[in-house]
Formats: structure tokens, sequence, C-alpha cells
């Protein structure tokens, strides 16, 4: 492969072939004819490059050195004697070497020389003209590696990572883990690793995005620390069969090594999704394509958020890990193939509000629904072909369901803005024929501090169902109980049907039965009466539509809760 400088000019030149620059310095400036001794010749060059370059460099410093370079740097090192055409001829050859320059497997030379009219270049492979006895053998480099925090490729001089714990720091590289966890790995999976030739952040990266094991424990560096010290050296953890070790830690090496970006050339079979970037429904052509390959047409997951009904929801990026900034996703992997048709339905119907939020320059509503970036078949590892849809992530937000999680519950002024949120992009979706059909605790997202909500649950939704006669093809398990009567009776979808179900949501997060409508005790029955009343608890919905709801559930709340105003969200435990 051809590598695009981009991904290699900040990486630091490794010792060997910072000693391969040194011999062709040795070649082109005669040092040893000038010196007349071969080690002291070897010595003076390396005189030369500590006063280019210091005791290291970047590849970015050896590709712009010039001939102006070399004639100061030889002043400095007091190296006198050398012929005018070594200092004419060193620079072009100085500025081919990059992380895929290879060296002899005898002497360390690198295949580079100028003669003045002509410049060789050979291949890996090629036997050494200057030993006569090696051959030309490319050094393994790593360019990008992983974060095992979140799965970010970064420059591999980043030993600690700072923006995954605001304001903490946390340590990326083996050395740095063990001083932060302060403990001594267990002995059995130290063996395991060696035996796998995987780094200890390697196998985290593994643990923590593949098996999730630390799900729910990144509230602060110090839990995070605490997690990976039990990972380490927990005898209950590590108190598994030598052969099950052995098997995680070539798991944890294949998922590294498919996902880092190095110099060495590779077809790999990468577990990861990989989906073109298109408008129309897409094919993937190569699905597994090498993963030090920069492609940025297609997306990778990272880690595993949750798993729904019906799809895995992952975290992802663009698979351009030398990009400037690597701008997270949602990849959203539908597990059967029957549910084809849903997700290509979530994908269009998405498609279609967006394009008509931009085209009536409706801003505002583009906040109530995710942007589909990319959508199509893909297959995995095991030749399975899945349906994957990739969206736009903002972080931030939480299911009302997380909201309610642990008897939790909002106040009344938190539950009036979030009706009024959801009513007003039920009113405008509807406007568009569109039926949501799973208004639902687990598919509305809410942004507690921004007073934002984000509809999900979109394979379900229906186009125009009095024309088409479509019906609801599928209800969650789950929340059964938050659909109205005409849905099992296979009625034709209506916004009723939308807001009811968005009614009971909102009963349940203030705290009350979305199954009777009845509020906690002390909150005003006025609003107990709308809510059971959008619910359909009093008999059929009497609202046309949710633009009629809103504008009489906001006369209640001014004549309850006063003026409308800016009402930071409240969030407590229930009594």
């Amino acid at each position: 492969m051809t590598l695009d400088p981009k991904m290699y000019l900040s990486i630091s030149v490794p010792e060997n072939l910072r000693n391969g620059l040194i011999a062709m310095m040795v070649r082109h400036f005669l040092l040893k004819q000038v010196i007349g001794n071969e080690y002291v010749a070897s010595q003076a060059a390396r005189e030369i490059m500590t006063a280019l370059y210091g005791f290291h460099s970047t590849f970015a410093q050896i590709q712009s050195t010039s001939k102006e370079d070399f004639e100061k740097a030889t002043q400095k090192a007091g190296i006198s004697g050398i012929p005018v055409a070594g200092f004419k001829e060193l620079p072009d050859v100085w500025h081919l070497v990059n992380p895929e320059t290879p060296m002899c497997s005898h002497c360390g030379d690198v295949p580079l020389s100028n003669n003045g009219s002509f410049i060789q270049n050979l291949v890996v492979g090629s036997k050494c003209p200057f030993c006569h006895v090696g051959e030309f053998v490319l050094i393994p480099m790593t360019l990008k590696k992983i974060t095992w925090t979140d799965g970010r490729l970064v420059d591999p001089s980043m030993r600690e990572d700072y923006q995954f714990i605001t304001g903490e720091q946390i340590p990326l590289d083996d050395d740095l883990i063990m001083d932060w966890v302060n403990v001594r790995i267990q002995p059995d999976l130290k063996q395991a690793l060696v035996e796998a030739q995987v780094s200890i952040y390697g196998f985290l990266a593994y643990a923590n995005l593949v098996r999730n094991a630390f799900s729910g424990r990144k509230e602060s560096e110090e839990g995070l620390c605490k997690a990976v010290g039990w990972l380490l050296e927990d005898p209950e953890v590590c108190n598994l069969p030598v052969s099950i070790m052995a098997e995680e830690a070539m798991k944890a090496r294949q998922y590294v090594e498919e996902r880092e970006v190095t110099n060495m050339p590779r077809i790999l079979k990468s577990t990861s999704v990989i989906l073109p970037v298109s408008s129309v429904v897409a094919t993937v052509v190569n699905p597994f394509a090498p993963m030090n390959e920069r492609d940025p047409t297609s997306y990778i997951r990272t880690r595993l958020l949750a798993s729904g009904d019906m799809a895995d929801i992952y975290l992802g990026h663009l698979n351009d890990p030398f990009a400037d900034k690597q701008e997270t996703v949602i990849i959203k992997v539908y597990r059967d193939a029957e549910d084809t048709g849903m997700a290509r339905n979530e994908a269009q119907t998405l498609e279609r509000l967006y394009g008509s939020a931009e085209t009536e320059k409706a801003e505002g509503f583009l906040h109530g629904f995710p942007k589909v970036l990319a959508y199509g078949p893909v297959t995995d590892s095991d030749g399975v072909v899945h349906e994957c849809n990739v969206f736009s992530y903002t972080p931030g937000y939480m299911t009302l369901e997380e909201v309610c999680r642990d008897d939790h519950r909002v106040d009344i002024r938190t539950g009036v803005w979030m009706f009024n949120r959801i009513l007003e992009m039920l009113g405008w979706i509807h406007q568009h024929g569109i039926i949501l059909g799973s208004v639902l605790p687990s598919h509305i997202l809410a942004q507690l501090d921004e007073h934002w909500i984000v509809f999900l649950g979109w394979p379900y939704a229906v186009h125009e169902p009095e024309k088409t006669g479509a019906r609801i093809l599928a209800v969650s398990q789950a929340y059964e109980s938050f659909y109205p009567e005409s849905v099992f009776r296979k009625k034709p979808p209506s916004p009723a049907m939308d807001i009811s179900m968005a009614a009971r949501c909102v009963i349940q997060v203030v705290g009350g039965d979305p199954i009777t409508g009845k509020l906690p005790r002390g909150e005003d029955p006025l609003f107990e009466t709308i809510l059971k009343t959008a619910a359909g608890l009093h008999g059929s919905v009497p609202f046309k539509n949710a633009w009629q709801l809103h504008e009489a559930f906001g006369e209640v709340a001014r004549s309850v809760l006063g003026p409308r105003k800016f009402h930071p969200s409240r969030v407590f435990k229930k009594t």
C-alpha cells in the first residue's frame, strides 16, 4: 500500500531506522573514505544526526531536511572534507524515507542511493547491494494505536487520554497503566498475554469495547481505575482454564491488529461493521477490508451501547483513522434477515423527514430525529448478512426509560416541557403523513439541560396509512400496555395513536401510572385530567391532532404554573 503522509509525519522515527539513515549518510558523504575508519565514520554520521534533530526525530523532520540543513549540521558536528556532491545527492533520497522503507536484515542499511543521475530504491525482498549478505525487510511500525477507553485511533506517542473523562488523564500505555492501577497482573493472564503477543492496553481494549467489562464503571477516573485493577488482578475473574485465557488473549490480539494502523501489508477478516456512505440503498463491495487501509467511505463500529428488540446499537466512527477528528456515529445492526424491510423503512422515513425539514427551512425540527448517514447490507465475519443503519450522534441524551430507572421521576414542570416538545414534534411529523407507531419511553431521548427531544423507533413508522392501508407491523412486548386498543384491532394508524402513547410516557416520567393515568399525590388534577384524556383513558382521544392538544395543554400549564418560562430539569427518587 502507499501511505498517505498524514498517517506518519508526526510519528517518531524508530531507532533501527534511524541507524539505517546513519548508514545511508556514511555512504553518500563518503565518511569512511574521508575519516579512514568505519566505526569512527558511523560515529561522525551519528553526531551529524544529533546536530540535525537531537536524539529523536519525526518523519516530518526527515522529509523537510534541506541541503543547507546538512551543511550547517556537519559544521556544528565539526566534520569537514565531505564532497559537495554528497550535499546535493543525500537530501533527494533522504526525503523518500517513510515507514514503508525497508532495512537490510544483516547490515541495517536502507535500500536508497543517489549517484547524481539515478536514484535507486530497492523493494522488500531484494538482495542488499552493500553487504551482499542480507535482504531488505520491512520493520513493523504502529502508525495509529487504539485507545482502550473508547476505541479512538491516536498517535502512538499519545500516552494518556484527556478526553474520556473530562479533567482526568487516563493512561494508555502498559507501563503507565500498571503504575495507575497499582496491582500485580494475575500470573496466568500475564502468561497468556505474553504468548499471544498482545499488550495490556490491547487486552483492555478488547475487554472494554467487545466484552463490555467496564460497563457502568466510567463515572470517574477512580472508578475506572478500580475496574481495570479488578480485571487484571482478581482471582475470580482470572480463575479460568489456561486454554480459555489463551483464547481470549488471541481474540484480543486479533481485535487490536484489525484496528491499529501499521506499515505492514496484510489481508484481514474484520469483525467490524463496515458500511459504504450513501444516501440511497447501498451494497458492500469489500466489507472486510483491512483496517490499516484508509477508507473514508465506510464506517467501523467500536463499542456496543445497547441491544433492542430487533437490533444491536453501537458507537462507531468513519473509517478514516488519519482524519484530524474522528466523528462519532451510531451504528444500528439488525439481527434477523426478516427485519430488512423495517431497517429500510427506518432509513427512508428519516431521509424523507430530513429532506422536508431542509426544504421548509424548519431547522428546529431537525433536532427531533437522528440524521441518516448511511444504510445498506453488511456481511459479518461468519458470512451472515445484516441490515445496518448509520446515524449522527449527539452526546448528552438519555431515554425516558433511563430517566425513570431505579424508581426515579421528574417534577411536573419538567414533564410539561417534555410533553410540549413531544407534541410539537408529533404535530410536524403528522403533517407529513407519517405515524410513528412506537412512541415509547425507550424510544424518546431527552436532553435535560437544553430541553430537546429526539424520537427513535422509526422502523415501525407508516406513511399515509389512510391511502396505503398500512398497519403497525410489530409492538414492543416490554411496553405492550402503552399501545391503544386500535393497534391490536388492526385499525388504521392515526395521529391519536401516537398522542395516546406519548401521554402515557409523560404520565410515567412524572411518576404516575401509565395504565390508569393516575398522577402522584399532590399534582394538580387538571394535569391528570388532560393527560388521561390524551392517553384515551376517558374513551377515544378527542383531539384532532397534536397541535390542538399542544394548545390545550399549554392553557392548563399556564393556569396551574403561571406564564411559560425556562425551568431547569429536575430528576429525583420517588417517595
